[in-house]
C-alpha cells in the first residue's frame, strides 16, 4: 500500500516538475524570440533613418558649390555609411524567419546598386554638369523607392513572425496548463484509487482478525471445557484409586516406601487436577464485583498459620474498592500468591510477605511482594505461563499452574498481571484490575 502510494506521488511530482520546467524554457525562449524580433525591428527602422540620411547628404551635397562645404558633406556622408554597415552587421545574426534571409539579400542587393548612381551624380555635380545628376537622382529616388519597400518588408515579416511565435507559445502554454491540470485530477484519482484500495485492505484485515478472534475464542472455550472435563474424569479416577488404596495399605508393610510414593503422586495429580478444573472455569466465573479489603483479609486470615510455621510475617494494607472480578477468583489468585512467595522464600531468611492495594489511573493495583528468591528476567516473562516452573525450584513441590491462574483471572477480569523480580532479592506481583462500572480500558495507564 505505502508502496502504491509512494509510486502515485513521485510520478506526480516527476510529471509536475517536468511541465514547470517545460513553462519556464517555453517562457524563457518566448522571451529571446520577442527581444530578438524588437531588435530587429528596431535596426530596420535605424538603417531605413540612416539610408534616408544618406539620401538627404547627397541632395545636399550636390547643391553646394564651395569647396569647403563639399568637404564637410562628405565628411558627413562616409559617417553615415560607416554607420549603415555597422547596422547591417548588427542585423545579420538575428535573421531567423521564414523568408527573411531571402528579403534581406534583396534589400542588401538594391542598397548595393545605389552607390553607382549616387557617385555618378556626384561626379557630374563636382563637373557642374547640374541638369545630368539631377537626372541621375530622379532614377535613384526610384531605386529607393525599392529599397524602402524592402525595409518595410523587413518590418512587416518580423512583426508576423512575432505574432505567430507567440500565439505558438500561447498555445503550448494552454496545453501545459493542460497537462499539469490533468496529472493533478489523475494524482487525486490515483490517490483515492489507493485510499479506497487501502481501505478494503484494512477492512479485509480487521475482518479477517474479528474472525480469527472468534475462533480463537471458540477454541479457547473448546480447550477449556475439554480440560474441565479431563479433569472432571480424572479427578473420579484419583478419587477410585483413594478407596482402593485403604484396603491396600492394611496389607502393605508399614515401613514399605512404594505406597507413600503412590500416596504422594495421588496428592499432586489431585492438586493438578484441581487447578486445572480452576483454570478451566476462571472465564466463566470471572463476572461479579468484590472489595479486594474484603478478600485479603479473608485470605490473610486463612495463610496466617502455614506463614507463622514459616516464622514468616505477613502485613496487610490494602484500600476499600469495588473491583469487577469475583470474589472467589480473587481469593484464589491472592492466595495463590502469598502461598508462593511462603514456598519460595531463601532458607536463610525469613519469608516477609506483604500485601497492599490502592487506586491507581482509574484501577486498582493490588501488590503481593516478598524477600524470596526471585526470578530472571527470562523467568519473570515466562511466569504466567501454564506448567512453566524455573529449574531452579522444581525440586519444589507444585504444578506450574499457580501463576498461570493468577494472570488468567486478571485477564478475565479485564485486567492484567504484571510481574517485577530480581533474582535473589524478592519479587512483586500486581494484578491490576479495573474498578466497578468505569469505562471499558480506564485503568491501562497503571504500571507496577
Amino acid at each position: 500500500m505505502r508502496t502504491a502510494f509512494g509510486l502515485v506521488c513521485a510520478a506526480s511530482l516527476v510529471a509536475t516538475l517536468v511541465a514547470i520546467g517545460q513553462t519556464q524554457r517555453l517562457d524563457s525562449t518566448a522571451r529571446d524570440i520577442v527581444d530578438n524580433i524588437l531588435t530587429s525591428v528596431r535596426l530596420v527602422g535605424q538603417l531605413e533613418s540612416e539610408i534616408e540620411r544618406r539620401k538627404i547628404l547627397v541632395d545636399d551635397e550636390l547643391l553646394v558649390d564651395q569647396p569647403r562645404e563639399r568637404a564637410v558633406m562628405r565628411e558627413q556622408l562616409t559617417a553615415v555609411d560607416r554607420q549603415i554597415a555597422v547596422t547591417m552587421r548588427q542585423y545579420e545574426p538575428l535573421i531567423s524567419l521564414p523568408d527573411e534571409r531571402a528579403t534581406w539579400e534583396h534589400t542588401r542587393a538594391d542598397l548595393a546598386r545605389l552607390d553607382a548612381p549616387f557617385a555618378r551624380a556626384v561626379a557630374f555635380a563636382n563637373a557642374h554638369h547640374g541638369e545630368d545628376a539631377s537626372d541621375i537622382m530622379n532614377d535613384v529616388r526610384v531605386a529607393f523607392a525599392l529599397v524602402e519597400q524592402d525595409l518595410d518588408r523587413l518590418i512587416e515579416l518580423n512583426d508576423r513572425g512575432a505574432t505567430l511565435s507567440l500565439g505558438r507559445f500561447e498555445m503550448t502554454r494552454f496545453w501545459l496548463v493542460v497537462t499539469l491540470l490533468t496529472i493533478g485530477l489523475a494524482t487525486i484519482a490515483l490517490t483515492l484509487l489507493v485510499a479506497w484500495w487501502a481501505c478494503r485492505q484494512v477492512t479485509f484485515r480487521e475482518d479477517q482478525m474479528a474472525r480469527d478472534t472468534r475462533r480463537l475464542e471458540a477454541r479457547n472455550r473448546e480447550l477449556d471445557a475439554f480440560a474441565a472435563r479431563v479433569a472432571h474424569d480424572l479427578r473420579g479416577t484419583l478419587t477410585t484409586v483413594n478407596l482402593a488404596m485403604a484396603p491396600l495399605a492394611a496389607k502393605v508393610p508399614q515401613d514399605d516406601r512404594a505406597l507413600e510414593i503412590l500416596r504422594r503422586g495421588t496428592r499432586k495429580m489431585e492438586a493438578l487436577v484441581e487447578d486445572l478444573l480452576v483454570l478451566a472455569r476462571v472465564e466463566k466465573l470471572a463476572q461479579g464485583r468484590c472489595d479486594p479489603a474484603a478478600v485479603v483479609a479473608l485470605v490473610a486470615q486463612d495463610l496466617a498459620p502455614s506463614v507463622e510455621a514459616a516464622r514468616g510475617a505477613l502485613r496487610v494494607s490494602v484500600a476499600n474498592a469495588e473491583v469487577t472480578c469475583s470474589e472467589g477468583l480473587l481469593r484464589q489468585a491472592v492466595t495463590n500468591l502469598v502461598e508462593n512467595a511462603v514456598k519460595y522464600h531463601r532458607p536463610e531468611i525469613a519469608p516477609d510477605v506483604e500485601i497492599s492495594g490502592a487506586r491507581v489511573d482509574g484501577g486498582y493495583d493490588l501488590r503481593v511482594s516478598d524477600n524470596g528468591v526471585g526470578m530472571s528476567r527470562d523467568e519473570a516473562n515466562h511466569a504466567g505461563e501454564p506448567f512453566y516452573r524455573s529449574p531452579r525450584v522444581r525440586d519444589q513441590p507444585g504444578t506450574g499452574l499457580g501463576l498461570s491462574i493468577v494472570n488468567r483471572v486478571a485477564e478475565a477480569s479485564g485486567g492484567r498481571l504484571i510481574v517485577t523480580s530480581r533474582l535473589g532479592q524478592g519479587s512483586t506481583f500486581v494484578v491490576h484490575l479495573p474498578l466497578a462500572g468505569a469505562p471499558e480500558g480506564g485503568g491501562a495507564g497503571a504500571g507496577a
